[in-house]
């Protein structure tokens, strides 16, 4: 594996993203105005670090692909898809998110790590600390880039911390990072039966994608769904919702989690006449640290909800949760003829690895957390 630097990234580093759709399960919102406003790029100032270039701070890749890691004491943090000798040193700066904020990681990367088979490019960022004590986003503007921040010493999202990786349907469009999947669009919950009109909804909520390992992969977008000429959406299509984001979070040391953290899809827009959107589906969350702590810490990777359909009683179907399974989007009576509601998006997947021996922590999570190893050198 070999790395590269990047061009500039363009993050979302905004408030008008303040207000971000999770896929928390539900049914679609109703939106009738596409709100296409392009981000605004604010400064971002992190502590001892001065303004960061457009190429990122290079990142020493180390061996790659196998052999010997000599520096680091015993018991370092080998974490995955990342260069094994990342905590060997120590990061130069440290980021801090007060509980005023709401912005992005970063403008551009640290360093570009492939991933390959086709999955997305993962942008990392290295700092000493970091902590989370306001908003942070990390969502895909022009890259299809899922997003790793390691800390080399502690990293801490406090109780009023939010790290947000979800798609976002309404104020800026946009997949969540690393998203859409590179292997296709929606392939989730199937629409509701008995249309009369061809395409008229009834779309499928996004697939969960069966991610293998450690990799960091996006959800899908929800299926788009259908409206009548005159209707103001651009080739009669109705949007689904978008892709839940893909995420690693690494510290060397210590990882303390007190906050919330989201990969969730977000909701296909809804319709007063004709089919709404499918919902977007979860992402993938990865936390590894030489220790963790999750007390008061709330994980999500959810579907979104579909869209409603026109009709007096033409809901969208909920969205995936770890106990419930995405549900369809109504059809028939109540829906308008040629109408249906789309079909909620699936869950995605939430990880967490710990050094070998490492008792794992009680987690507030939805889906639920899968445990694993993180190697060590």
């Amino acid at each position: 594996m070999t790395l590269r630097h990047s061009a500039m990234f363009g993050w979302c580093i905004l408030a008008a993203c303040s207000a971000q759709s999770s896929g928390d399960g539900k049914t679609g919102r109703e939106l009738h105005h596409r709100d296409d406003a392009s981000a605004q790029n604010d400064a971002i100032s992190e502590n001892d670090a001065g303004s960061e270039s457009d190429a990122g701070t290079e990142v020493d890749a180390g061996p790659l692909d196998g052999g010997d890691v000599d520096a680091g004491p015993p018991g370092t943090l080998t974490p995955s898809n990342l260069p094994p000798d990342i905590c060997d040193t120590p990061g130069t700066k440290d980021l801090t998110i007060a509980p005023s904020d709401n912005r992005g990681f970063g403008i551009g990367c640290d360093a570009i790590i492939p991933q390959g088979n086709g999955l997305p490019d993962i942008c990392m960022y290295k700092y000493a600390n970091v902590t989370i004590a306001g908003k942070a986003l990390a969502l895909n503007f022009d890259k299809k880039a899922a997003v790793a921040i390691v800390a080399t010493n502690a990293f801490t999202v406090t109780n009023t911390g939010v790290i947000e990786a979800s798609g976002e349907t309404h104020y800026t469009p946009r997949n969540g990072a690393g998203g859409p999947d590179p292997r296709g669009e929606a392939r989730g919950g199937r629409g509701g039966a008995g249309h009369v009109t061809p395409g008229a909804g009834g779309t499928s909520g996004g697939a969960a994608y069966a991610s293998t390992g450690n990799q960091l992969v996006a959800g899908a977008r929800g299926g788009p769904g259908w409206a009548p000429t005159g209707s103001g959406w651009p080739d009669n299509t109705v949007p689904g919702g978008f892709a839940g984001g893909a995420l690693q979070l690494v510290s060397c040391g210590r990882l303390e989690v007190h906050g919330t953290i989201r990969v969730n899809g977000s909701y296909g827009v809804s319709v007063i006449r004709g089919s709404g959107g499918g919902g977007g589906s979860g992402g993938t969350l990865l936390l590894e640290g030489a220790q963790i702590v999750t007390e008061g810490a709330r994980l999500e990777a959810l579907g979104g909800g579909g869209g409603s359909g026109g009709g007096t009683n033409c809901p969208g179907g909920n969205g995936g949760t770890g106990s419930t399974p995405p549900k369809d989007g109504h059809s028939g009576e109540g829906c308008w003829p040629g109408s249906a509601a789309g079909s909620g998006g699936s869950i995605g997947r939430i990880s967490m690895n710990l050094p070998a021996g490492t008792p794992p922590p009680p987690v507030n999570a939805d889906p639920p957390v899968l445990f694993g190893v993180v190697g060590t050198h």
